[in-house]
């Protein structure tokens, strides 16, 4: 798979709802993961909508500091959901 296959605003949504749906899981606040990743909670919450992406460090963050498994929250993520239409153009 080539990058350009990827919808990235179809991985965004998906990447901040299965963010959302593992946070609650884990019985996680939003102020919780600000707290111990020391990133804004309206940042987390953007990112939950699917209105931000989440860079490199903002991934570290939430991996280490708030224990958020980032492999877990991209395995639910379907990887046919994010591939991107073959009639849709860059």
């Amino acid at each position: 798979m080539r990058e350009s296959d990827i919808d990235k605003d179809k991985l965004r949504d998906f990447f901040g709802k299965k963010l959302k749906e593992y946070r609650i899981e884990k019985g996680l606040t939003v102020g919780d993961v600000a707290r111990d990743s020391n990133i804004e909670d309206k940042y987390i919450n953007r990112i939950e909508r699917g209105d931000r992406g989440a860079g490199l460090i903002t991934l570290y963050k939430l991996s280490k500091r708030a224990n958020i498994s980032i492999d877990e929250v991209f395995a639910r993520i379907p990887e046919d959901q994010v591939l991107r239409d073959l009639d849709d153009s860059e």
